[in-house]
């Protein structure tokens, strides 16, 4: 994924979608907002990703896509 190919996606669909590359999960308060989740398999296994209490931390959270 390029931020091109992030800009284009976005234009086509004309919904408002928060990205980021390489988030770097210091500040996970984006969560508590998101529906929905696209990343790889390592943001799940970072010990700073509150995978154990997911539904806490992201209660609007509908699915999650791994690439």
């Amino acid at each position: 994924m390029t931020e091109a190919l992030i800009a284009a996606a976005e234009a086509r669909s004309g919904l408002e979608v928060r990205t980021s590359l390489g988030e770097d999960l210091c500040d996970t308060a984006w969560l508590a907002d998101t529906a929905g989740l696209v990343a790889s398999n390592d943001i799940l296994r970072d010990p700073k990703f509150p995978l154990t209490e997911l539904a806490k931390a992201a209660p609007r959270l509908r699915w999650i896509h791994i690439i």
